[in-house]
Formats: structure tokens, C-alpha cells, sequence
């Protein structure tokens, strides 16, 4: 109706339109660029030789580079048709003869139609993407007005998971809970959030962040702790984090699954209040379970006694090494030093004598001291 009105058509048809326009994008730059960098052209010996004869005799005919470099004539025209393709050699009219230009002058000619190609492309699917706009947020405002039909939604797709985290956040007014492991961070999934978040606190939403432990010592993700407390998120480590986390106000829940897909996670959003509300306390639990983050503590400050005894309990239950260093948040490798350290600290002389001296963590606590 209103989009009749205005002219920008109907879902639908824009739908098709971004589809098409994505789908011959590589056709249409293909055909607007020039030969050089299509596939088939073969740069061989002689085409080098060629071009560097040109180079020092200035200009050339096919006769004199074919009689100094003791090659058939048409092997030489085949050659200048290859540099002519790539702008590295022009005819000169005005004395019938061939004339080396240089790689930077050729690079500038052929680059210039390529790049207004694409700029052209872009500036397109931007129209497309924009006139868009409109429908995606009347959809996302359906959704949050009619959750009752819709209470859990599992995506895949990368645009719509960062569509549903970007309207979760938005619409953000009081509090933002996130929770992230360490195999999280590694995503791209991470650094979108991650600037919502921070959109969030410049608005002045509560927010609270809960890494592992094992984020506190990791080299490229403390820097992120650091950031997000001088930000002003209060953030706290902790043991066991599996599954990446977001719960805004007490409207909606992101919960990660493993799946294939973006990042290979899969998302649920959910829109039932009372599952919202169960995940906010479990939330709770894990914040009340955690250690706050001190900028200033060193590498894994007063957590690594923790560290150490979630592992042994891991070992005990016969979890596979995989296992527990995806639930604690380190690589393999250093999994294995750190049981290594646990197993001359007990003195145990085998993994198995290691897990079960878990049975009686405080004990190990004491003899850490």
C-alpha cells in the first residue's frame, strides 16, 4: 500500500532485485573491464623479450623484433597483441611502428574503468539495500509486537543474526547481559556485537560482560576486557562457559548453538518472557560465580588455582582433552601444559591419578598455597 504510493515497490519485487543484482554483478564487472584481466592470457618468455626489445629501441615493427630476436613473425604479433591487451605497448600511426609504454601508466588505464565499474555496482545495491530498509524494520517491529506466534527463532544466516543482535540492541533501554567464550571471540560475530555493545553504553545502558578465566591471559582478547571496563561494562571472568550469550532488557535472549553457519553458530532468538526471565537468573548465577577483572591483575590474577581444579574435575570425568579445552577456553596445546604443571605440583605419575585428586578440589587448593 504506502510502498505502492511511494514507488519503491514490494518486498518482493526488491527481494528479486537484490538477488539479481548480486547474481550478475560478476558477469556485468567482467564485461566492463577491460581484456587484460580476463583469463587465457599466456605470459610467456617471448612476451617479456618482446617488451623489454621495444623498451630499448623505443619504437619497433614486427619485422625487426622478429629478425633480432631470430623468432617466426607470427609468434611475435602474437606476443604485441598480449602487451597491446595489457596497455603495455601502443601503435604509433604516424610511423607505423609499435612503442613500450611503462607497467604504472598501464596499471593507472586499466584500473580507472574497473574501479568506476565497481563503484558504480556498489552504488547501486546500496540504492537497493536502502529502499529495503523500511520493510526489514516494519518486520523486526512485527516481531517484537507478536511474540506469541513466534516465541523461539532459530537463524543461520549471517544477515539476519546480525539483524536480530542490531534490533535487540537498539531497542536496549535499561540492560544488556552478554556472555562470551573464548572460541566466540574468534568469530566475526564478535566485533559486530561487540560495537553494538559499546553503542550501548554510550547510551547509558547497564551492561555486563562474563569472559573465562582463560580470557584474561589470552593475548589477543584481554585487550578487549580492557576496553570494555574502561568503556564503563562491568565485567567479570569465570569457569565454564560453553555458548555465547545476549539478553537485552528482559524482552529478548540470543543463545548460540553449534551448528554450520555463520561463524558455524546458529542462533535462537527468543521472544517468550518467561524463558527470558529463566535465562536472565541462570545469567545471575554465572555473574555471582565470577571474578571481577582488575585492568591491573596480571595474566590470569588470583584465577588460575580455579582454572586448574575445573580441569582436574574435567579429567575425572573422563572428558576428552577437545573437550575441556573448548569448556575452558585454551587450545589443546596449552591445555596440555597446564595438566602437565597439575600432575609434577600432586605428583601424579598419571592423568588418571591426576582426575582423581579432583574428587577433593579444596585439598588441592591447599596444597596450590
Amino acid at each position: 500500500m504506502t510502498a505502492a504510493r511511494t514507488g519503491t515497490g514490494s518486498p518482493t519485487e526488491y527481494a528479486t532485485r537484490v538477488d539479481r543484482a548480486t547474481d550478475d554483478l560478476e558477469d556485468s564487472l567482467e564485461n566492463s573491464l577491460p581484456l587484460p584481466v580476463r583469463p587465457g592470457h599466456d605470459i610467456d618468455d617471448l612476451t617479456i623479450r618482446v617488451y623489454e626489445w621495444t623498451l630499448s629501441r623505443h619504437t619497433v615493427t614486427v619485422a625487426e623484433v622478429a629478425t633480432w630476436l631470430d623468432v617466426p613473425a607470427s609468434a611475435v604479433e602474437r606476443s604485441m597483441r598480449v602487451l597491446r591487451d595489457l596497455r603495455l605497448m601502443r601503435y604509433c600511426a604516424s610511423r607505423a611502428t609499435m612503442i613500450a609504454v611503462s607497467p604504472e601508466t598501464a596499471q593507472l588505464e586499466l584500473a580507472l574503468p574497473l574501479e568506476q565499474a565497481i563503484h558504480d555496482k556498489h552504488d547501486q545495491l546500496s540504492r537497493i539495500h536502502q529502499a529495503l530498509r523500511p520493510f526489514t524494520d516494519s518486520f523486526m517491529t512485527f516481531q517484537r509486537a507478536r511474540p506469541h506466534r513466534q516465541s523461539v527463532v532459530v537463524v543461520r544466516d549471517r544477515a539476519e543474526i546480525e539483524a536480530r543482535l542490531a534490533d535487540a540492541a537498539r531497542h536496549c533501554t535499561t540492560e544488556m547481559f552478554v556472555v562470551w567464550p573464548v572460541h566466540m571471540c574468534e568469530t566475526p560475530l564478535f566485533s559486530h556485537v561487540m560495537g553494538l555493545v559499546r553503542d550501548a553504553l554510550r547510551r547509558g545502558v547497564q551492561t555486563r560482560i562474563v569472559y573465562p578465566h582463560t580470557a584474561r591471559s589470552h593475548a589477543t582478547i584481554r585487550p578487549h576486557l580492557q576496553r570494555d571496563a574502561a568503556d564503563g561494562a562491568l565485567v567479570r571472568t569465570c569457569n565454564e562457559l560453553s555458548d555465547f550469550l545476549v539478553i537485552a532488557d528482559r524482552q529478548v535472549a540470543l543463545l548460540q548453538h553449534h551448528a554450520a553457519g555463520y561463524g558455524n553458530v546458529e542462533i535462537s532468538g527468543i521472544y517468550e518472557p518467561r524463558v527470558v526471565n529463566h535465562l536472565r537468573h541462570v545469567y545471575e548465577n554465572i555473574w555471582q560465580s565470577g571474578k571481577e577483572f582488575d585492568a591491573g591483575d596480571r595474566a590470569y590474577g588470583d584465577t588460575l588455582d580455579e582454572v586448574k581444579i575445573t580441569i582436574l574435575r574435567m579429567l575425572a570425568a573422563g572428558l576428552k582433552d577437545e573437550v575441556i579445552a573448548r569448556r575452558v577456553g585454551i587450545a589443546p596445546r596449552t591445555l596440555r601444559r597446564h595438566i602437565a604443571t597439575i600432575m609434577e605440583e600432586l605428583g601424579a605419575n598419571s592423568r588418571f591419578q591426576a582426575g582423581v585428586a579432583a574428587a577433593n578440589a579444596e585439598l588441592y587448593r591447599d596444597r596450590l598455597r
